[in-house]
């Protein structure tokens, strides 16, 4: 009885904890694609909302996918190999250089963009143009990758790996390619979802980037919150399901493609 109890109890929390989560959502959802939400449901639903944000912000969303995927590319490149190399090296240095690495997360994001605001603030096609995005969005990420990468690299052997497949003829390249990344693989694909989430919903360094010509969806949609009905925001939110949850099960489906 004691057990069974406890049980219930468990279960009980349980749907309350995820009620506590999911409910928000999905009244938000409901929001968009209702006639008046103030109202509610028997105002009727309507679509209506998410054809206007489409029209007036679907550049936004389009941006948005791009800078992310952009900055899954960057930080692959730069992220893996230093995993491998702090994985390689573990001394004072190398731990050091981590710890640098987790400052971009550390320091507020407003900080973050400021800094390189004053720095690269001169060169005016480079501050109008979404690459500058695209760096804050590396410098933030970068340490989840990094850390998704190294924290599997350090569970496994990666010495008696190499030589044993150096001792069997293979050059680094194939060491690295074929013996390091399908052993790594679970930490890539971790790291990639946690890089295109965080990108795609990242507001406070993309807001002191941005400009009206490099407007992405979180920054579109804190404006259309605050300057439009409630309904138009929340038809943002549906959008933005719509778009991540497609691009995140793709973005898996290909990670462990690739690294197979």
């Amino acid at each position: 009885m004691k057990q069974g109890a406890r049980f219930w109890a468990q279960l009980a929390f349980t749907l309350l904890v995820c009620a506590f989560l999911i409910v928000p959502v999905v009244m938000s959802v409901l929001a968009g694609v209702t006639e008046n939400f103030f109202v509610g449901l028997k105002s009727g639903l309507t679509l209506r909302w998410i054809g206007e944000v489409w029209e007036l912000y679907a550049r936004t969303i389009y941006l948005s996918i791009g800078i992310a995927l952009a900055c899954l590319a960057a930080t692959l490149i730069l992220g893996v190999p230093a995993a491998y190399v702090l994985a390689r090296s573990q001394n004072r240095w190398t731990r050091a250089f981590e710890e640098l690495l987790v400052l971009p997360v550390a320091v507020p994001g407003l900080a973050t963009a400021l800094a390189l605001i004053l720095f690269y603030g001169q060169i005016r096609e480079f501050r109008a143009s979404w690459t500058f995005i695209l760096v804050g969005h590396v410098l933030f990420t970068l340490p989840f990758m990094v850390r998704s990468v190294l924290a599997v690299m350090a569970a496994i052997d990666l010495r008696t790996l190499e030589d044993a497949a150096a001792s069997l003829g293979a050059s680094f390249r194939q060491r690295f390619f074929q013996v390091i990344l399908p052993n790594a693989r679970p930490g890539i694909v971790a790291g990639s979802l946690m890089v295109v989430t965080l990108s795609m919903g990242e507001f406070n360094i993309t807001w002191m980037l941005h400009t009206p010509l490099t407007q992405t969806l979180p920054v579109g949609h804190a404006d259309s919150y605050a300057s439009m009905r409630l309904e138009i925001g929340s038809a943002y939110t549906v959008i933005f399901f719509f778009m991540i949850v497609p691009l995140l099960v793709i973005l898996q489906w290909a990670s462990e493609r690739v690294v197979r």
